[in-house]
């Protein structure tokens, strides 16, 4: 007898773009105010957001537009790696200085 598994639906080619444009854009993309109005309405951003791919930030009561950034959930989705955390970098930078072992 046949099992028949649940199909996951395909994901759209428009949420791997998006992904894959913000994680280039060194994980944060600014969109000015027509554009954030455009991608708002398109339901792959609005499940971007709420499967928390990305996070947008508004900004103040002054400011117009959005900043998108990729997530960790985001980066794995797409298979990005993570970037170095600048921790790390001083950390390497440190111990060579001093002589010790590279980071």
């Amino acid at each position: 007898m046949p099992v028949n598994l649940p199909q996951k639906s395909p994901t759209d080619p428009r949420l791997l773009t998006l992904l894959g444009h913000v994680a280039e854009s060194s994980g944060r993309l600014c969109l000015s105010e027509d554009e954030y109005e455009f991608l708002e309405a398109e339901t792959f951003f609005q499940d971007a957001a709420r499967n928390k791919l990305i996070t947008i930030d508004h900004g103040g009561e002054w400011s117009t537009g959005a900043v998108v950034s990729i997530t960790r959930e985001g980066r794995l989705m797409i298979g990005s790696p993570e970037p170095e955390s600048i921790w790390k970098k001083l950390e390497g930078l440190f111990r060579r200085r001093i002589g010790g072992a590279d980071g």
